[in-house]
């Protein structure tokens, strides 16, 4: 409960923000996978790997930029599935301006979440992506690079991969 508490503390704080640290970022990510990793008894193995030459505290995003693709990793791709389920968060520098962030599962992969979510009964309307898409677009509309966002079907699992630039 107290871990719960936490996040929506961190939630409403963040929320109101422009831009929030990258560190801020992975921090309310952590938070959000330890909980849901309740609901699998610990079963998720969260795997952060950040580039040593980045400085997490001075890069500003969007604030919950990146949960939407997490939250879908652990409910589409790694929630149906059996045995070993793994979440991968990869940051790295692609020059002095911009980084790259891969979100990466071994789920059961986007083809057979979708064949899981036609057979629901009770059918939701996905945006939390789409919304991310838009603030996207808003945060780097200035910039004279702009956000790049990627999906690759992996031969196990997905890897959504997020260009940011700072310019």
């Amino acid at each position: 409960m107290n871990k719960f508490s936490k996040l929506i503390r961190k939630i409403l704080t963040i929320s109101r923000e422009k831009e929030v640290s990258l560190q801020d970022e992975i921090e309310t990510l952590e938070l959000y996978v330890s909980i849901e990793n309740l609901r699998f008894k610990n079963q998720i193995d969260f795997l952060i790997d950040i580039d040593a030459s980045i400085n997490t505290q001075t890069i500003k995003i969007p604030p919950l930029i990146l949960q939407p693709f997490v939250e879908n990793a652990i409910w589409h791709g790694l929630s149906p599935k059996e045995g070993e389920k793994k979440l991968w968060l990869t940051i790295s520098k692609i020059d002095s301006n911009c980084i790259q962030i891969s979100i990466k599962d071994n789920g059961i992969g986007r083809k057979k979440a979708q064949e899981f979510k036609a057979k629901k009964m009770i059918k939701r309307a996905s945006i939390g992506l789409k919304l991310t898409e838009e603030r996207l677009a808003v945060f780097s509309n200035h910039l004279e690079h702009k956000h790049q966002i990627s999906f690759q079907d992996l031969y196990e699992g997905t890897e959504v991969t997020i260009k940011l630039c700072t310019d």
